[in-house]
């Protein structure tokens, strides 16, 4: 119904549709919700925003080594093999709780890199 509608890397205008509990057997996200549009749902293209199609900053392993100090409030890219990783643990941060995992990442050069998602 709406799949005619929609055409790639456009932006459109939706409302009026459900928000879902993401309870599908092959998922095309790992977000743990889903949108469903209904009857109801209207459909606009918005041909004034203007949105960069790919935002990526990736980062050498050997640069951010070199960094004296990464500023933790911009978010940057990597790219690399996971060597590996911890179970997912739960943590009390500011009073929330968080669960978090450690990985070891490599890059083509066998720079290691560790990370906390």
């Amino acid at each position: 119904m709406y799949k005619p509608n929609i055409t790639e890397n456009k932006i459109y205008a939706i409302r009026n549709f459900l928000v879902l509990d993401n309870y599908q057997t092959v998922k095309t996200t790992s977000h743990p919700y889903i949108i469903q549009f209904i009857s109801k749902t209207p459909l606009r293209e918005d041909t004034k925003t203007e949105m960069p199609m790919m935002v990526y900053d990736f980062q050498p392993f050997d640069m951010l080594h070199a960094q004296r100090v990464i500023n933790d409030k911009t978010l940057i890219d990597v790219i690399g093999k996971v060597l590996s990783k911890s179970l997912i643990q739960t943590h009390i941060i500011n009073g929330r709780t968080d669960r978090l995992m450690e990985l070891t990442l490599t890059d083509p050069e066998g720079n290691r890199l560790g990370a906390v998602l």
